[in-house]
């Protein structure tokens, strides 16, 4: 685990935490009626603050994830906030598998005086390997078992 605080001359504040290669395999052999995964689990989160701007942004990954000993793949998810001026919001997410684009979405929240805010949303999603989710429910009785 890696965690990093300062400023810089640019930024306020400037906070950075990493978590990397945690063996899923490990975890999933000691969870009770845990499914059997593998793979390496990493993640990281960024908050930088200026005098006038924020943004947060995360992402997590788990490379080679196999599930009940079947590969999925490498498997990225990431987003980014940010408050835009006039207390407007950002987001932005996404989807990787095997680095490829799976699903993006973009939002935004809106504010008005009269308190009903407005909000809008965008979602591009590719196409998810059928590879993936027949692994994942492979069991005909629809549960999910070790």
């Amino acid at each position: 685990m890696y965690i990093r605080c300062g400023g810089d001359t640019v930024s306020l504040q400037n906070i950075d935490v990493e978590i990397r290669r945690i063996s899923l395999a490990e975890l999933s052999k000691v969870l009770p009626y845990f499914p059997e995964i593998t793979g390496l689990f990493s993640a990281e989160a960024h908050y930088v603050q200026t005098e006038k701007d924020l943004q947060l942004s995360v992402e997590s990954s788990i490379d080679e994830l196999t599930y009940e000993r079947q590969r999925i793949g490498d498997v990225t998810l990431g987003a980014t906030w940010l408050p835009g001026e006039q207390g407007k919001q950002y987001l932005n997410a996404y989807l990787n598998h095997d680095n490829v684009e799976v699903m993006v979405a973009d939002g935004k929240l809106v504010p008005t005086r009269t308190g009903k805010d407005s909000s809008g949303s965008k979602c591009y999603s590719g196409t998810f390997p059928a590879s993936c989710s027949e692994r994942i429910h492979s069991r005909s009785d629809g549960y999910i078992s070790r």
